[in-house]
């Protein structure tokens, strides 16, 4: 999936499917009962860190093909995609390296999402499963 969800659309959780770099996936937040899909940006044992609105995973430049041409215009004007922060700062990260079998995740909105920045990596126990989005 690249492109955002939008209310009203269906989605597919495929229970099956691995989770891969930037799939968005369904979710138990952390210490709630509460469940979220958020996309994969850190897989384990990678450092993030995002500077000036770029990814660098592992200290190479990423680039993040599902972001919007809104987030990429509104960049153009001065503004924020993504705030600067390094994965040390990321709560469940060993100085920073994601442990083994948890992920990093952020929301593609990301001046409004409440993501792995607040409540740490999501461990796979808590996965669901990858959404697909169903195409009329």
């Amino acid at each position: 999936m690249r492109e955002k969800l939008k209310t009203g659309e269906y989605v597919l959780v495929n229970h099956l499917a691995k989770p891969v770099r930037f799939s968005v996936i369904f979710f138990k937040l952390p210490n709630s009962k509460e469940k979220s899909m958020m996309r994969i940006v850190g897989m384990p044992g990678e450092r993030i860190k995002y500077v000036d609105n770029e990814l660098y995973i592992n200290d190479q430049l990423v680039s993040e093909p599902f972001l919007s041409l809104k987030a990429i215009t509104n960049y153009k004007e001065e503004s924020v995609i993504t705030e600067n922060f390094d994965s040390k700062e990321i709560l469940g990260t060993n100085n920073g390296i994601i442990p083994k079998g948890k992920y990093l995740v952020l929301g593609d909105n990301r001046n409004y999402a409440t993501d792995s920045r607040y409540f740490g990596v999501i461990d796979e126990c808590l996965l669901i499963g990858t959404v697909i989005k169903i195409e009329e």
